[in-house]
């Protein structure tokens, strides 16, 4: 049983560090993003706040677990 703990232990270590890496690339590919689909700043501005506004809200529901 020790073994399973250490396992699942690590994958949830593997599942949030990949999550903080996948949000922090956002800020360094939206220029170029927005640069390879004409998007200009107000609208990426309200692309990226969409995504990250749904992103905090279904952090709630989960956040008790």
């Amino acid at each position: 049983m020790p073994r399973l703990r250490w396992l699942m232990i690590g994958l949830c270590f593997a599942a949030t560090a990949i999550n903080y890496i996948d949000r922090a690339t956002i800020a360094i590919a939206a220029p170029f993003m927005a640069r390879d689909l004409n998007i200009d700043p107000a609208t990426l501005g309200l692309i990226l706040g969409a995504f990250f506004w749904t992103y905090a809200l279904m952090q709630l529901p989960f956040a008790g677990d």
